[in-house]
């Protein structure tokens, strides 16, 4: 995802919406979480999240991402 910011940027997005990227068993596309203090391996680290988070902001790309409480 992190490559794919300057596309954003040129096309003029603003914000992203990050569907959850936590683990567990993927059935329900990251709402079947197992734990929200971390990111499935399939879909990198959390350093690479914190990664993500921090171009966008560098960039004025907001970005939002489901909360999954329970």
């Amino acid at each position: 995802m992190t490559q794919k910011i300057p596309y954003l940027v040129d096309i003029g997005v603003d914000a992203v919406w990050v569907c959850p990227p936590y683990p567990g068993p993927m059935i329900d596309c990251g709402y079947d979480t197992t734990d929200i203090t971390a990111i499935h391996p399939s879909l990198g680290t959390i350093d690479d999240m914190d990664e993500f988070i921090k171009k966008c902001h560098e960039n004025g790309i907001r970005v939002m991402m489901d909360f999954i409480p329970s």
